[in-house]
């Protein structure tokens, strides 16, 4: 993402940010009006198509923002509902506020991982590609999720099956 100098649309965000897919509208939702503090965070794809892909989302959330913000997308009551266009809203974090939902641990791999698992996940593009868990962390990972599904009855998935 690079930040709009002269954003495509006249906005009272923030900052405008943009990419050949995606445009990101920042709104500073903090006394301080500040890019550190609580912010707005609404992410709409270039060509209005309403697509939704998470790793997209956290890549410009991590690309705006900073890679340390932890962000939620709220799915709302009825009554609070907004729905108007193919638009998502990512509200962020102060820098160093973490949520109390969520993991602990850091738990990333691609198509070779899951499938230890019986899951499935596509592949990382070169230029993204974050570091994976190392061997001993996925041996632990895949021995307490196959301890978790025989507590719960649930089997694991054969082998190239979706």
């Amino acid at each position: 993402m690079q930040r709009a100098l002269n954003p495509p649309v006249p906005s009272v965000h923030d900052e405008v940010w943009t990419n050949r897919i995606y445009t990101a509208f920042v709104l500073y939702e903090n006394e301080e009006h500040s890019r550190e503090g609580f912010c707005h965070l609404s992410i709409k794809r270039n060509d209005r198509d309403a697509a939704h892909d998470w790793r997209h989302f956290q890549w410009i959330k991590n690309d705006v923002l900073g890679p340390e913000r932890e962000a939620v997308e709220i799915y709302p009551a009825e009554s609070r509902l907004v729905d108007g266009s193919n638009q998502y809203h990512l509200w962020v974090m102060a820098v160093g506020v973490h949520l109390p939902i969520g993991w602990e641990t850091r738990t990333v791999g691609g198509s070779a991982e899951a499938a230890l698992v019986g899951a499935r996940q596509r592949d990382w593009p070169r230029s993204r590609r974050p570091e994976f868990n190392s061997p001993e962390q996925l041996a632990a990972e895949t021995a307490q999720i196959r301890e978790i599904q025989q507590q719960w009855g649930i089997r694991p998935r054969p082998k190239g099956r979706p």
